[in-house]
Formats: C-alpha cells, sequence, structure tokens
C-alpha cells in the first residue's frame, strides 16, 4: 500500500500474492549477465511494475509488482520480486499459477552498454563473439551495465535465465 497506494487498500481478503524467481546472476539465453550489484539495482526499479503474460503490452496488465529483494538459493543469487492481483471468484489465474501452466517469468529492462566479459568494451564493436548456444560465464558474454527502468515483468513459456519460477512460498 505504501509503495502502489492503490486507491482502495489491499488487504489480506481483498488480494491475492506470489513471488518470482525471475533473474540471478549467471549468463543467460541472450548471453547477457546480471552482477550482484545490478540486481540490487533492479530490486528498486521493478517494484511497481505492472505484470503482463508474454511480454504483451497490448493487454492490460494482470498484476503489479510491488516488491523485491535478493535471495541465495542453491548458492545462486536470485532477485524475488513479489506481485499481487485482486481475489476474484473462480479466479483462473491464480489457478493457471498454482497449477504450474503459468510458471517461468521474464522482465523487460532498459540499459545503456553491453559490456564485455573478456576486454570491458562494447560488445557489439570490440573482437569477442558470444556463443549463444552455450552461453557460460567462462566465455566472453556480456554485462548489462546502466540498467535504466523495467517496464514490465511477464509470465513467460521460457525464461530467459534457467530456473525462474513463480511460488507460493513468500517467507524461505
Amino acid at each position: 500500500n505504501e509503495r502502489i497506494k492503490p486507491p482502495r487498500e489491499a488487504t489480506p481478503d481483498s488480494v491475492n500474492i506470489r513471488a518470482m524467481y525471475v533473474v540471478n546472476i549467471q549468463v543467460n539465453s541472450h548471453g547477457g549477465q546480471f552482477r550482484g550489484g545490478d540486481l540490487l539495482n533492479l530490486c528498486l526499479l521493478i517494484a511497481d511494475t505492472p505484470v503482463l503474460v508474454g511480454h504483451n503490452r497490448a493487454g492490460e496488465p494482470l498484476a503489479r509488482t510491488f516488491h523485491a529483494e535478493l535471495e541465495k538459493k542453491d548458492g545462486i543469487l536470485w532477485l524475488k520480486s513479489y506481485f499481487y492481483w485482486p481475489k476474484t471468484d473462480n479466479d483462473e489465474f491464480l489457478a493457471k499459477i498454482d497449477s504450474g501452466v503459468f510458471k517461468e517469468c521474464s522482465i523487460s529492462f532498459t540499459y545503456t552498454f553491453p559490456e564485455c566479459s573478456a576486454c570491458g568494451q562494447d560488445i557489439r564493436s570490440c573482437p569477442h563473439e558470444v556463443d549463444l548456444n552455450s552461453p557460460a560465464s567462462d566465455k566472453p558474454h556480456f554485462i548489462y551495465r546502466g540498467l535504466t527502468q523495467v517496464l514490465e515483468t511477464s509470465l513467460v513459456y521460457k525464461g530467459s535465465v534457467r530456473g525462474t519460477h513463480i511460488t507460493d512460498r513468500l517467507i524461505e
């Protein structure tokens, strides 16, 4: 309620809450990587952003992110974001989440500089190439620098980070 400031206060009786493990510090399928400090910045940028399905901005948001924090899970640092939506009778959105139909997630964000992990230059103009068939932190990849905005979080068929998922366990 403090962050979103809805016209009508959200209460445990009026909203559903779930959490997403949405990004981590591993190299993703696009060859990009967030560093720990960048994840901390994303925690601030992701709050008060909409939750969509499939990055489809043509439709209305289904939920809203209200908080994010970092959590170490299986030795990997994750950004865990919390989202809510109004409770309704026969809630199809809740049923799809809790049954695993909606399972993985992804964020849409803006950044200013793709830094080559090997030489520190712009990955678009340096001699190093990212192998998208097997992205790994020990091979050339790029680091997202200058994160400026999170546009939205989406429930997707396959997240760009291995292991993204939605949970009803809000406290680990």
